[in-house]
């Protein structure tokens, strides 16, 4: 069965800060506040480019999908769960790189793109 849980802001984040990895491979999103977050937190990743994170290093902060592919997304989670060495690489990458995952660098992009219009 298929079910979901409405969680507070407080709960999310200690629920993601508990994870190995985030997986989000979006169809379309804009700039991805939940993908942000688990970056921040120094959670890899596996996104597509339509999570719109566009400093998102592939292969220093997890791995970046070249297309919505359900074969990609399966191998790349596989890699992933596979690999603690690689988990332990894009973490510590994470942290060197955290200040890249601000709020403040969200709002300055989202302005620099609103400014292009």
């Amino acid at each position: 069965p298929i079910s979901a849980v409405q969680y507070s802001q407080s709960e999310y984040l200690a629920l993601l800060a508990k994870a190995d990895l985030f997986v989000m491979p979006s169809r379309l999103e804009g700039s991805s506040p939940a993908a942000l977050e688990a970056l921040w937190l120094g959670i890899p990743c596996i996104l597509s480019k339509q999570c719109g994170v566009s400093v998102f290093k592939h292969g220093n902060h997890g791995i970046l999908l070249e297309s919505n592919n359900s074969r990609l997304l399966a191998d790349a989670i596989l890699f992933a769960l596979q690999s603690s060495q690689a988990l332990s690489d894009w973490r510590s990458s994470l942290v060197c790189d955290r200040h890249l995952f601000t709020w403040h660098n969200y709002f300055t992009a989202y302005r620099e793109l609103i400014g292009t219009l």
